[in-house]
């Protein structure tokens, strides 16, 4: 719906006219007021005239009569909150800034940095990602006039290939994406050193950075079998809090992908994982699949004393020789395979049943030449480790038992697990110790 609106000057135009034309007809009739109508209306219409004359023109302002202008009377600044845009030429520079406005972007809070800041961001930005940003001038109209440029984002900040940049650019990169809340930018970016330089480029799929400020085993580490997927980041610290990869949740990485099948790799994140807590030793220590140990093999005995070591590091040393024992089983010298808890280790040639002893049991009638051998298999494996310097001799010791002496109660134990796993049905000698230890109700361990 419009709105009317009196047109003054055509009023007064045509209420002139009236006044002298009813001046003629009262000359014409010769009315006693002909002289004051004539008068009055043509005063009107002089008047009328006299003010419709003065109009105002549209002409074009010159580019250097604009700079002039600006320069002398109505030169902006950004830091000045409360001045405004004044003088004939503010709509000629909405104009002119309005047609180098293709293609830019812009974030609010980038006013509140300095003169040096702004032109050195401005020109990182084109480097790097072939953004363009406004210049330092043109941020007051983004102030006071209702334009609205794109913000910046993942997609826009796409670096044009692996160019290098320099540590103040990535401090004052690292400044604006705290400014600008665009932490979810470095997900798709990758700061890495190469002989001493910096780079930045697209992250490829599959990549993690990791911050350059970690310890240096652990970035050997990485390098050394992860450089392919563990990207290492300058020592900057701006950096770090956009790097989620803190040290324990690299670790954890390192041991869920590491391939334990590498000796060489397998030691060196041992040695990673010394210091730390059981927490992560116990996970490593999960990862090392059962395996069966051949006595005569050096390759084997590498590969325990691997796990050794390991569980030497533990603090929880009762958790970790339960592991251990469920982990490893052995092979002899007759080919056959055997647990630390299947070996015999009783401290006397008999076994003595009655009040005064009077009923004595040799053990090897009880027991297999193969089963008494396992002790001396056990003994010798942890006396070579011991001698290797694997880990401290009572650790190694108690791993493989051999202060833990049989009982006549485990014995009696290991003897039914024997016959049960061999099927064996017992006589002589083993049919005599299990009724005598029953008979006497032997349960002193």
């Amino acid at each position: 719906m419009k709105n009317k609106k009196l047109d003054i000057f055509n009023f007064f135009y045509s209420f002139a006219a009236v006044i002298i034309l009813i001046g003629v007809i009262a000359k014409l009739l010769e009315w006693p007021s002909q002289d004051i109508l004539i008068t009055l209306g043509l005063s009107i219409e002089a008047v009328v005239f006299g003010v419709s004359a003065i109009k105002f023109k549209e002409v074009d302002v010159k580019e250097n009569e604009i700079q002039e202008n600006e320069h002398n009377s109505d030169q902006l600044t950004v830091g000045d909150e409360n001045k405004k845009l004044t003088g004939s030429d503010s709509l000629e520079k909405l104009e002119r800034f309005l047609k180098i406005s293709n293609n830019l972007v812009f974030e609010t809070n980038w006013e509140k940095l300095d003169k040096e800041s702004y032109s050195d961001l401005s020109k990182f930005l084109l480097r790097i990602f072939g953004v363009k940003i406004p210049d330092r001038e043109s941020l007051t109209f983004l102030k006071e006039f209702p334009i609205k440029l794109p913000p910046l984002n993942a997609e826009t900040l796409t670096p044009k290939g692996e160019l290098p940049v320099s540590t103040d650019e990535i401090k004052l990169f690292s400044n604006i994406l705290d400014r600008s809340n665009l932490e979810n930018v470095m997900e798709n970016i990758i700061f890495l050193e190469k002989k001493n330089c910096f780079y930045i480029r697209s992250k490829k799929n599959n990549e993690i950075p990791i911050f350059g400020g970690l310890s240096s085993d652990i970035l050997a580490h990485s390098i050394k079998y992860f450089s392919n997927k563990l990207i290492i980041s300058p020592d900057i610290e701006s950096l770090k809090r956009y790097i989620h990869f803190n040290e324990n949740r690299l670790i954890e990485y390192i041991i869920e992908n590491a391939n334990f099948s590498n000796q060489e790799e397998l030691n060196s994140l041992i040695l990673l994982t010394k210091s730390k807590n059981d927490v992560n030793k116990f996970i490593l220590l999960d990862k090392i699949k059962p395996s069966v140990y051949n006595s005569n093999s050096k390759n084997d005995i590498k590969k325990l004393s691997l796990l050794v070591k390991l569980i030497s590091f533990i603090d929880n040393k009762d958790k970790a020789k339960e592991i251990f024992i469920n982990k490893v089983s052995f092979i002899n010298k007759n080919k056959k395979s055997f647990k630390i808890t299947d070996a015999i280790n009783y401290n006397f040639k008999t076994i003595d049943f009655g009040p005064q002893n009077e009923f004595k049991l040799l053990v090897k009638e009880i027991f297999s030449s193969e089963e008494l051998s396992r002790i001396e298999t056990l003994n010798k494996i942890s006396a070579d480790l011991i001698k290797n310097k694997i880990g401290a001799a009572s650790v190694i010791s108690n791993l493989f038992g051999s202060n833990d002496f049989d009982t006549k109660h485990t014995l009696y134990d290991k003897l039914n697990n024997s016959l049960k796993e061999n099927k064996i049905t017992p006589e002589g000698t083993q049919l005599l110790y299990l009724l005598l230890y029953k008979q006497f109700n032997i349960i002193s361990k």
